[in-house]
């Protein structure tokens, strides 16, 4: 019971964290050939030179590993909340593995 509201808060963190990478994607990729307007709408914060590098480097990579991490925690509750999901410390298992198997393939095809 206590992982699961380890897990819940985890969760809880990482949606709003995600809304906001997920904005800053959807700013940096117009700021690219629509600068002026993006420079204005955040301020001067974005400018192209800082969007090239947001958008294309750092912002994808720790938007996928978030995006996976709340995934698996998501799963997670999944399989305590089933009841017709019997070996659950098995299943917990098996999509941790999973889960950093594919956190792993993400980066590795990501920065190869």
């Amino acid at each position: 019971m206590k992982r699961v509201r380890t897990y819940a808060a985890i969760t809880r963190i990482t949606a709003p964290v995600l809304f906001v990478l997920m904005w800053f994607m959807l700013m940096t990729g117009p700021a690219l050939f629509k600068s002026q307007l993006v420079t204005q709408l955040t301020l001067g914060i974005i400018d192209p030179a800082n969007a090239g590098k947001l958008h294309g480097v750092w912002l994808p990579a720790i938007t996928g590993v978030l995006f996976y991490v709340h995934a698996i925690l998501g799963f997670q509750m999944l399989i305590y909340r089933v009841k017709w999901i019997k070996p659950k410390v098995v299943w917990e298992i098996a999509v941790f593995v999973l889960g950093a198997l594919f956190i792993a393939q993400f980066l590795w095809l990501f920065y190869a």
